[in-house]
């Protein structure tokens, strides 16, 4: 027996996130109209975190058949995306559609009451999820190396961008070496430009230029930047953090 979302859970799942497809690479709309100008047609689905039945993708038998069918439970996707995430569940986690179905509903919640008129082409955010990715350290015969692996988000607020430099600087260090930039559950590095129709995430993995005696146990001022394709050389979007945690 399938513990299914009732209808009332459907639309509350498509309204939280303006009937847009949860997943930060596609974000298509899910709703338009029909030729019948009292009617509308949906391309949505409310997709499962965890499957509505044994032997389904990401089944979870700790949960009740309540929970199951709870909106806690669920996410909104367009018909694409809800086939991807249960043809290929070892690579579409839980926990990943948990990030996409917060991230989407935190975007609809920026958006909401915002005028609909055109945005400046540069309008770009960078978010970090919470809490950051600790600094971490490499250790060879020569000594320590500060390493920093970390997930971000990029949100284009307004037209579609292209991300093509990104970089990280300490403050009295200079720039780190970026070793990749990939995408969670898939491997090899991000060909740019990263284009950002609506919004992106992946992860960036940097090393500090300067090694020491001993294992680091603190770094300055980090400032994470992009540039995109509308920015002369110089031209950045930047999001500096003050105080990133160090393991």
């Amino acid at each position: 027996m399938r513990d299914d979302f009732t209808e009332d859970v459907k639309r509350a799942l498509a309204q939280r996130v303006a009937n847009r497809c949860s997943n930060p690479e596609c974000g298509a709309v899910t709703s338009g109209p029909q030729i019948d100008p009292a009617k509308a047609v949906n391309v949505g689905v409310a997709a499962h975190l965890t499957a509505a039945s044994p032997g389904g993708p990401r089944y979870d038998d700790a949960l009740t058949p309540a929970q199951r069918g709870h909106a806690s439970n669920g996410l909104w996707l367009c018909q694409t995306c809800a086939k991807r995430i249960d043809s290929d569940p070892v690579r579409f986690t839980s926990e990943l559609l948990r990030e996409w179905k917060a991230g989407a509903e935190a975007a609809a919640d920026a958006e909401l009451g915002k005028s609909g008129m055109p945005r400046p082409a540069k309008g770009l955010r960078i978010a970090l999820p919470e809490p950051v990715n600790p600094i971490g350290h490499l250790s060879s015969g020569a000594g320590y190396v500060s390493r920093w692996r970390f997930r971000v988000r990029i949100v284009a607020e307004g037209q579609a961008l292209d991300i093509v430099d990104l970089g990280v600087t300490e403050d009295g260090v200079g720039a780190w070496t970026i070793r990749e930039v990939f995408r969670e559950n898939i491997g090899g590095q991000i060909p740019r430009p990263i284009a950002v129709e609506r919004s992106v995430e992946f992860w960036i993995d940097a090393e500090s230029p300067r090694g020491s005696d001993t294992k680091p146990t603190s770094v300055g001022r980090m400032t994470l930047w992009f540039r995109d394709h509308t920015q002369r050389e110089g031209e950045r979007h930047e999001c500096v953090i003050d105080r990133p945690p160090i393991r």
